[in-house]
């Protein structure tokens, strides 16, 4: 009994321990990846992106943004790519 017991709390942490790692932060590789599948994702026929800037000084939350700039044919569109989450969002 004692041991069945030590068996699945031993089992319990293998599945827990790697849940409670920090993620690491986005590459430039990445950070591209999520900008182009966020075009496709919306329809907009930007093409591949132009640059990858990496990020630089926190904003007023704490996050780190990769700005990752596109050249199409109606101009030139930013996105902004949260270097932790992978999250989009277009640049202002």
């Amino acid at each position: 009994m004692r041991r069945t017991s030590l068996a699945i709390i031993v089992i319990i942490a293998a599945i827990l321990l790697p849940a409670c790692q920090t993620r690491m932060p986005l590459s430039r590789t990445e950070a591209s990846s999520a900008a182009r599948n966020w075009c496709l994702r919306d329809g907009h026929a930007w093409g591949d992106p132009v640059e990858v800037v990496q990020p630089g000084a926190a904003d007023e939350q704490g996050r780190t943004w990769w700005t990752v700039r596109f050249k199409a044919a109606d101009g030139e569109h930013r996105l902004l790519v949260d270097t932790m989450s992978g999250w989009v969002k277009q640049a202002q």
